[in-house]
């Protein structure tokens, strides 16, 4: 009879099969190699003929699955039995086969008992970890990698999980231990590769705290924010935001002489000494931007937080700069810019979108509040007394703007958005004003300033049929007309007819659709 080490199988990377005294790895077919597997990921326990006939035979459902799934299972029996395995490796269970993993050595089944052996350690030192860099050496890559067996995929990602979860608690232990430099490159590894687990970026960012690299410790929370909001549509987790929170409340209380805590309005706040500066964060004005009266004297009216929503492509940022730099003269302190994301995967988290706009009032980056309430008193606080304009472009909801707001008159804030954020206005008093396409007479009025008033007149039908197929939307007008604009004199009819064939979604995603034209 055989000895459990007289054959091993491999599956924490390639299924290998080996054999004492025999060839280096054994050969199998496709059929036997993905019964194997099956029997292999559920090894102590009965797999029925059902799941193996799954496994083996991925195209289609067999008519006679207990004929066919006996007949693989005696062909592997025959392989396994010439490289010397028990005779009772493989058994007949309830309804189809198990694997005896007491007749072998399984690689994964090696894994868990390692894992659990240094768990089970009253201590977590040096055997502890030692222990699971021993359970980690067994993976040669993922497991059972090149085969495809859909069937299998939730097992094997169940042993990936293991895996997964083993490093983070070994790394976990290996930093407790004081051996962030040591760790960091592992780390860093780590989480390029699996960018949507939170625990190694925590770690890494302990593991950056050690070593004084604050800020890049900052930037793994924010990019893993990012990531989470984009992939998942959640934030982090209390693991990530204690790290965080640890991060800055050791950046806050080394630089404690340079800061004091005041009480104002009823609530404390810090105060910062900050040099003054006069942010000038607009963008550049949109050429040729012409019309919009009636908005325009609704900007010129307000002093409240306002609110300009519209469909993308409406024109609500040309709108907002346009008329910010007319109105320059109104905010002598200058001018905040954010774009917030909101129509991207990752909107921007509030706390992420007053780090942005703290610095440019001032404060210095190792002194950003880790909290959410305090960043946002401390930044009314800045605001005070100033006359300003906060223009928040591209917004998603109320929760996210409302931190965002001054709390005294003085400074203004604008918000753009693609819907009205009802509760924003309810709650907040913000005024609103729905921005609706441009009229003809304005896009007429556009085409001719960027196209040149006698061109236009020239063709008065090519330019209605371009007004009518833009839709009053000066994204796509703009964009049309940088198209026109490379054509002879007498082609507006031709670019009409060809604007006809492209959807009006896509005149929203030029130059794309214009290199059709």
């Amino acid at each position: 009879m055989s000895s459990q080490a007289d054959i091993t199988f491999l599956m924490l990377g390639p299924l290998r099969v080996e054999a004492r005294g025999g060839p280096p790895q054994a050969s199998l077919d496709p059929l036997h190699e993905r019964a194997l597997a099956a029997l292999l990921v559920d090894a102590g326990h009965d797999v029925t003929v059902d799941r193996l006939a799954a496994a083996v035979w991925t195209d289609e459902p067999l008519a006679r699955p207990r004929h066919e799934v006996d007949e693989v299972v005696s062909g592997l029996r025959q392989v396994l039995a010439a490289l010397g395995a028990h005779d009772q490796l493989i058994g007949a269970g309830s309804g189809g086969y198990r694997l005896a993993p007491d007749r072998c050595t399984v690689d994964a089944l090696e894994f868990d008992a390692t894992v659990d052996a240094a768990v089970a350690q009253p201590h977590h030192g040096r055997t502890h970890i030692t222990l699971l860099r021993q359970a980690l050496a067994l993976w040669r890559g993922p497991a059972l990698a090149g085969l495809d067996v859909p069937a299998l995929n939730h097992a094997v990602a169940a042993l990936e999980e293991r895996r997964l979860s083993a490093w983070e608690h070994c790394l976990s232990l290996e930093l407790d231990a004081r051996a962030g430099a040591e760790v960091l490159a592992e780390l860093i590894e780590f989480t390029d590769n699996h960018p949507a687990r939170e625990r190694p970026a925590q770690l890494l960012m302990l593991a950056l705290h050690r070593q004084g690299r604050n800020a890049e410790a900052l930037s793994v929370f924010d990019r893993t924010q990012r990531r989470l909001l984009g992939h998942l549509g959640r934030e982090p987790g209390a693991g990530l935001r204690k790290a965080r929170d640890l991060v800055v409340r050791g950046l806050v209380q080394a630089a404690q002489p340079s800061r004091r805590v005041a009480a104002r309005s009823g609530a404390v706040r810090l105060v910062h000494q900050v040099t003054p500066v006069r942010p000038a964060q607009l963008p550049a004005a949109t050429p040729g931007f012409t019309g919009r009266l009636a908005a325009l004297q609704w900007l010129d009216a307000g002093t409240a937080p306002s609110l300009v929503c519209g469909a993308a492509g409406v024109g609500k940022t040309a709108l907002a700069v346009f008329w910010a730099r007319r109105a320059a003269a109104r905010f002598p302190d200058g001018h905040l810019y954010l774009d917030l994301r909101g129509s991207g995967p990752a909107p921007l988290a509030p706390l992420c979108a007053l780090w942005r706009l703290l610095p440019a009032l001032g404060v210095p980056r190792h002194l950003l509040p880790a909290d959410l309430e305090e960043a946002s008193a401390l930044y009314r606080s800045l605001l005070d007394g100033k006359r300003m304009l906060v223009l928040l472009d591209d917004a998603v909801s109320a929760e996210q703007v409302r931190p965002l707001l001054p709390g005294e008159p003085g400074s203004v804030t604008l918000v753009l958005a693609r819907h009205p954020l009802a509760e924003l206005v309810a709650r907040e008093g913000v005024r609103l004003h729905d921005l609706p396409p441009m009229t003809a007479a304005e896009s007429r009025q556009l085409l001719a300033t960027r196209l040149g008033r006698e061109r236009v007149q020239a063709e008065p039908e090519a330019v209605a049929q371009l007004v009518e197929l833009c839709g009053g939307s000066p994204r796509a007008l703009g964009a049309v007309a940088a198209a026109v604009s490379t054509r002879a004199p007498a082609a507006l009819a031709a670019v009409a007819a060809e604007l006809r064939q492209i959807p009006f979604g896509a005149l929203l995603t030029m130059p794309a659709a214009t290199r059709q034209l």
